[in-house]
């Protein structure tokens, strides 16, 4: 059973999300390189590479995911503007 709160949680982590999710989708990034991945815990990794935009500058990034309810959701990337 997943808890209420689950659903705001989640709602509140897109909208956080939504300047680099928009980034991405409208094709301002080249790529994300992702050098060393750690696993704090069996429900989260954390990926640390660089961010590589349309214009060639690189900079460094993390991105964190969790599982919960069987679901790995993303909820937090480093903003490279």
């Amino acid at each position: 059973m997943v808890p209420e709160s689950f659903d705001g949680d989640l709602g509140r982590e897109i909208a956080d999300l939504q300047p680099f999710l928009t980034k991405v989708a409208e094709g301002r990034f080249a790529y994300m390189e992702i050098n060393a991945v750690s696993r704090p815990s069996e429900s989260e990794s954390v990926l640390t590479g660089v961010v590589v935009g349309k214009s060639g500058v690189s900079v460094p990034a993390e991105m964190r995911l969790h599982k919960d309810y069987g679901i790995w959701h993303l909820t937090y990337i480093t903003d490279p503007s």
